[in-house]
């Protein structure tokens, strides 16, 4: 869990605390890397501006 949160620190505004959120929301990274930006606006934390940079870096 520890290098899973580490790699989701590693996008664009997403601090320990969004990225602990983002695991727990969607269970791996992999599963936050594959989301939509409809899917990531369900996530307490996370607003437009921060979706759309998530969805642009992972584009």
């Amino acid at each position: 869990p520890a290098a899973a949160q580490y790699l989701l620190e590693g996008l664009p505004g997403v601090g320990p605390k969004l990225a602990q959120v983002l695991l727990a929301h969607f269970g791996s990274p992999r599963a936050v890397f594959a989301a939509t930006r409809e899917e990531l606006l369900q996530v307490k934390g996370v607003g437009p501006k921060s979706a759309d940079t998530i969805i642009a870096v992972l584009s």
